[in-house]
């Protein structure tokens, strides 16, 4: 979910920083959730709507960037196999690790090794939802999956498959391609009423929301960036323009619930004004690009400090596994995701020239 940007990322724009922020929003948020510490409802509320638009933001860059990926690369063999090697690798160690975890750990595990293949088969093919627990894993918890927050990495993998179509198409519309992306914009909004507004009376809220956010659903946010991508030069002309607008757009959204429809175009141009156009004030990648080590590690480490009963004292536990979690990104880029870049990755070229 973290694609590849052009040299040097980290000092030419703020997307380095605005992706690790998203992160650590949405790692914040399930400190919360999963340790089931008591906190106003207020809070709850206010903390699970921004890890619902750090998300968000993270398909708008991923519109935003991956395209801008796509357009690099010499061939399509190119961009797949850009897209793999920031993706798959280090998500293979996770899961791979959560379940050697679970046999060193688990007898419950050990005695489970069909459960286990279970959990490795589905959650290596990006199908999380499948099997989200291990035997034996964190069955004493408030929340018993292994890595809940995986679900958005099957969206992320949807989109990259989707998108040389995508652009395809759109190259053929010509002075029309904005408006296409205008149209497959209205189409996922279209899918969330339907999701909202038939789906859930039949088959119930929890099945309404996983329709509403599978990808028909999240196109809209992909479509913002997109679109911010091809207008690129206007938008770098109106930076503030964008940031302002966003922002004028987010409290319409929190005062009137009708122009819901109007988020992801509110978080799209928020996130784009500030990334591509606004010079980050210190190197978030001064280490790496650590976002993506943090989303894909925080949820199974905070399930470990939850289990160890470490969580006693909420302030504590979450010291420790905010810690653990920026460790376990700073060693998987080390180790795993640096080395396997190609080496013409933007991150590489910015070691190369300083």
């Amino acid at each position: 979910m973290v694609p590849s940007l052009p040299a040097p990322p980290s000092r030419a724009n703020s997307f380095d920083l605005l992706r690790l922020l998203f992160a650590s929003a949405v790692a914040v948020n399930h400190l919360l959730v999963l340790s089931a510490a008591p906190a106003p409802d207020w809070l709850l509320a206010a903390l699970l709507k921004v890890a619902h638009y750090s998300v968000q933001g993270f398909f708008v860059l991923s519109g935003y960037l991956v395209t801008a990926s796509l357009e690099r690369s010499g061939s399509l063999a190119i961009y797949g196999e850009k897209r793999i090697r920031r993706l798959y690798p280090a998500y293979a160690v996770v899961v791979t690790g959560c379940a050697l975890g679970a046999l060193a750990m688990s007898e419950a595990a050990r005695a489970d090794i069909e459960g286990v293949a279970r959990y490795l088969a589905a959650n290596l093919a990006f199908l999380n939802f499948l099997t989200p627990e291990l035997p034996g894993v964190f069955q004493g918890n408030p929340h018993t999956e292994v890595n809940g927050a995986l679900w958005t990495i099957k969206i992320e993998v949807m989109f990259y498959l989707a998108l040389p179509a995508l652009a395809a198409v759109l190259n053929r519309s010509g002075r029309y391609r904005l408006a296409v992306l205008a149209l497959i914009y209205v189409a996922a909004e279209l899918w969330a009423a339907f999701a909202a507004g038939l789906a859930e009376p039949v088959m119930g809220r929890e099945i309404a929301n996983r329709l509403d956010q599978q990808l028909p659903g999240q196109l809209d946010a992909f479509a913002v960036g997109m679109a911010l991508h091809y207008s690129k030069s206007l938008a770098a002309s109106h930076a503030r323009t964008l940031m302002i607008g966003g922002a004028l757009m987010s409290v319409l959204i929190a005062l009137a619930p009708v122009s819901k429809p109007l988020e992801a175009a509110a978080i799209g141009s928020l996130a784009i004004g500030v990334g591509a156009h606004w010079r980050a004030p210190f190197d978030a990648a001064r280490f790496g690009d650590l976002s993506y080590g943090v989303y894909i590690t925080h949820f199974p480490i905070i399930q470990m400090v939850i289990a160890a009963g470490l969580f006693a004292g909420f302030m504590t536990g979450a010291s420790i596994a905010m810690a653990a979690t920026l460790a376990a990104a700073i060693l998987l880029w080390r180790f795993v995701e640096r080395p396997v870049l190609r080496k013409d990755s933007a991150y590489r070229a910015a070691e190369r020239h300083p």
